[in-house]
């Protein structure tokens, strides 16, 4: 340290110069000020690290979350693989255990069906269906709806039944992963019928559409009686099923009505728009 007066070299603890006496607090001062200043700037490069480096941390967990994606997706494709193999080589050991697959990966079969089941049909129904006053996009859309309605409904009934007449420890995941799991031939056929629609085959796309409808509807017996070969039933398979038959014909009247109801205002709403043409083209005309 030196003195501002005289520039004589001042030792640490010195008050006064030596030299010329006088007070050296100013320094300190201007030392005090200069180490606040320091402890300032160092606060302030901590709040500029803090303010830079904290938006640093989202990269990284980006990261995580799309490796953790990456990983979900790996785990799904691989379950995926194995329900395929397992389907096509032997699903009838399936009913003896207690492997089940994920929720996921049968939501993700049953909207693929029902996406195919769309798309298969739109080649089908012709662009001219908008003159009638109903777009393709609108039939397609109720017709996978009330296939879904249907297919919940199927499913349910079955896991209902099976639980309470079969087997208590059935699970629903369990009994909508083996329904899926049987049903692929189902839509196999399924799909072929639309297929064969869709080039003009009508007799035998009609015929095989309703075997992979009627497979839907009733491979739950066969399940019904897979499920009471490997366990004691608290009431006799036979009477499970002919209360599952009753059931589902039940379950047709009122889907029947239902569509038979929304398929005639649809007719209704498009003879309006046919008479309601007409009459304008008239009084246009006079």
């Amino acid at each position: 340290m030196i003195c501002t007066n005289c520039g004589h070299k001042l030792g640490p603890s010195d008050l006064f110069c030596g030299e010329c006496g006088t007070k050296v607090q100013s320094n300190e001062t201007t030392d005090a000020g200069q180490v606040s200043v320091e402890k300032q700037s160092v606060q302030g490069e901590t709040i500029e690290k803090q303010v830079f480096t904290t938006p640093g941390h989202e990269p990284s967990k980006l990261l995580v979350d799309k490796e953790q994606l990456n990983a979900q997706s790996r785990e799904l494709v691989d379950e995926g693989k194995g329900f395929f193999r397992q389907a096509f080589k032997n699903h009838d050991t399936v009913f003896s255990g207690t492997h089940k697959f994920s929720f996921i990966l049968s939501a993700v079969l049953i909207l693929a069906g029902l996406i195919l089941t769309a798309i298969l049909l739109g080649m089908k129904i012709p662009e001219s269906i908008s003159y009638m006053g109903v777009t393709k996009s609108s039939v397609l859309f109720k017709l996978c709806f009330y296939l879904l309605i249907l297919l919940a409904v199927i499913i349910g009934s079955t896991f209902l039944l099976t639980k309470f007449t079969i087997n208590h420890a059935l699970t629903f995941q369990k009994v909508l992963s083996d329904y899926v799991l049987v049903n692929v031939f189902s839509f196999i056929i399924f799909l072929v019928g639309i297929l064969l629609l869709a080039i003009d085959l009508f007799n035998f796309g009609s015929g095989l559409i309703f075997l992979g409808g009627l497979l839907f509807m009733f491979s739950p017996l066969y399940m019904i009686g897979k499920y009471s070969s490997h366990t004691k039933p608290s009431m006799p398979s036979f009477y499970a099923a002919i209360i599952y038959i009753a059931l589902i014909c039940i379950i047709l009247n009122v889907f029947k009505d239902s569509l038979i109801t929304s398929l005639a205002g649809s007719f209704s709403s498009i003879f309006q728009n046919v008479l309601e043409g007409i009459g304008n083209g008239y009084f246009n005309n006079y």
